[in-house]
């Protein structure tokens, strides 16, 4: 399986990332900041340099393009997500629930 996680360079996504690899599947891992892209790697992901705060609909999906499944997480600020993957304080360009793959995991 194909796997695009947002926020890749988070502790979470990091250990994420590794145990996705380690299992046989592959990981598309969203950083914000390109310094961060050699650390994504390390863990065995493909980094793909895309804001999710500043990106359109359009560049979020071809950064996840071909992913099975995706793990999106917006930060400690966000409150709990609502179903479409967006929040109050920290909205998505368009919710994730419209986008390809149709399928979320949060953790």
């Amino acid at each position: 399986m194909v796997v695009a996680i947002a926020g890749a360079h988070g502790k979470i996504a990091t250990r994420l990332t590794a145990l996705l690899v380690a299992g046989g599947d592959s990981v598309i891992g969203l950083v914000r900041n390109p310094d961060h892209a050699p650390d994504v790697s390390r863990q065995g992901g493909a980094p793909v340099v895309c804001d999710l705060e500043h990106a359109t609909v359009d560049e979020v999906s071809a950064a996840i393009a071909g992913a099975d499944a995706r793990r999106v997480r917006l930060g400690p600020m966000t409150p709990a997500p609502v179903a479409c993957g967006s929040t109050p304080r920290r909205p998505m360009v368009g919710c994730p629930a419209t986008m390809s793959p149709p399928s979320c995991i949060t953790l």
